[in-house]
């Protein structure tokens, strides 16, 4: 019997949480040992559990190895490496696994998913995902907005170019940078396009 490992972590999960990887693939050449299985790694590193299957090369490979009778059994360390938050996706998936007698495992077991109360744990798991995750949605658009009334420029770093921010982080004018602007609008207002101001700031 094949192991299919999939391991998973998008890049803000991964800051946040620590959940790396190699943690992911390890538990699972761990669990491939103990049950005498060999095993192959699927990843989608830095990818949302929001993105349908069929965009994740790993998952969809694993899947589709899954439908060809290569891989026998999936491990995940949780169920949000495969779906986070939608059901419809959650539900294909685990259409496909029933549908090919595939086993599936997390850290904590064996899922059952033709025992019928194991395959409730799993559906409620799933609209509990989806509903951290509108949640936490509605909670950032919140403070964004808040944010924009009161003059403060968005999180990160990529912000108007020939400004800056200031203590309270609000935007001001970045004196260096705002001299480049400048010269591209008095290149623009002496007639130069803009691959010509381009070649002219390269230069």
């Amino acid at each position: 019997m094949v192991l299919g490992i999939y391991k998973r972590v998008s890049t803000d999960e991964q800051s946040n949480t620590g959940i790396s990887l190699e943690n992911q693939e390890a538990r699972g050449k761990e669990l491939a040992v103990k049950m005498g299985f060999n095993y192959k790694v699927f990843s989608d590193p830095g990818l949302s559990g929001k993105i349908p299957f069929n965009k994740r090369p790993g998952l969809n490979s694993l899947l589709n190895e899954v439908i060809d009778k290569k891989i026998q059994a999936i491990f995940v360390s949780d169920l949000d490496r495969i779906s986070r938050g939608d059901i419809i996706q959650t539900t294909l998936i685990k259409n496909i696994l029933k549908e090919n007698d595939t086993k599936l495992f997390d850290l904590n077991g064996e899922i059952n998913l033709n025992d019928i109360n194991q395959e409730l744990l799993t559906d409620i798991r799933s609209l509990l995902a989806a509903y951290e995750i509108k949640k936490t949605s509605s909670r950032i658009k919140s403070v964004l907005e808040q944010n924009a009334k009161n003059g403060k420029a968005g999180g990160g770093s990529l912000l108007p170019f020939g400004y800056t921010k200031d203590k309270d982080k609000k935007l001001i004018i970045d004196e260096h940078e705002s001299e480049i602007v400048k010269l591209i609008y008095k290149l623009a207002y002496d007639g130069k396009g803009t691959k010509m101001i381009s070649s002219i700031l390269n230069e």
